[in-house]
């Protein structure tokens, strides 16, 4: 769906089984996602289907701030689960519910979600984070996000999270993006080669559903 941008994200990775992924889906898209929107602070939301990596399904919930999820009106959604709620949610597998915020950003996000996303989450050891930091703002992000077919690029650090300490977003007009000679270039520089040993990084290519 459309929206804004948020200064801060809510991230829900998750795996679903298959025979009740139909019901979960429709779960999702027409009770849990609006029922969130309906909460001051939460400004937009969309949902991918992975075509690689894990999980399967990736949410983002763009916020006003990480505080919104601890508002009266929100605990009372997580507290008071109806009988949808409580036939889905537990089978529903969730690798990763991460908060974070914006560390910094690279071209003009659509006015609507990209019909496709890139993620990787990334940790990686303190002793280099300051270069890895550096490299990600100066290099890394600014050239990727200038590779046609990426709209906008952004990073993230954890607020609070159950994954990695960061996390980048870059919203893609189609799938092949990655498997072009522009990208390639882009993405493997001397500087991303002497840093990339030191990555812990879980990548998802995710197509929107919702």
């Amino acid at each position: 769906m459309a929206g804004t941008r948020g200064k801060h994200l809510l991230t829900v990775y998750a795996n679903i089984p298959a025979d009740i992924e139909d019901d979960f889906n429709q779960w999702y898209n027409i009770q849990h996602i609006p029922e969130r929107l309906a909460i001051k602070g939460f400004q937009s939301a969309v949902r991918y289907e992975s075509l690689k990596g894990e999980p399967k399904y990736l949410a983002l919930y763009e916020l006003d701030h990480p505080g919104v999820l601890e508002t009266p009106e929100y605990l009372r959604l997580r507290q008071n689960p109806n009988d949808w709620d409580k036939r889905i949610m537990p089978e529903l597998k969730v690798d990763v519910r991460g908060v974070y915020e914006q560390i910094f950003s690279c071209g003009e996000a659509p006015q609507d979600h990209s019909p496709f996303i890139l993620s990787v989450r990334i940790d990686i050891p303190s002793e280099v984070e300051d270069e890895f930091n550096r490299w990600y703002n100066e290099e890394h992000l600014p050239q990727l996000s200038a590779v046609a077919g990426v709209a906008c690029a952004r990073r993230y650090r954890s607020v609070s999270s159950t994954g990695s300490t960061y996390l980048a977003l870059y919203e893609m007009e189609n799938e092949h993006v990655m498997g072009t000679e522009a990208w390639s270039q882009a993405a493997n520089t001397e500087w991303t080669n002497k840093l990339r040993p030191h990555f812990k990084a879980a990548i998802n290519l995710g197509k929107r559903i919702f």
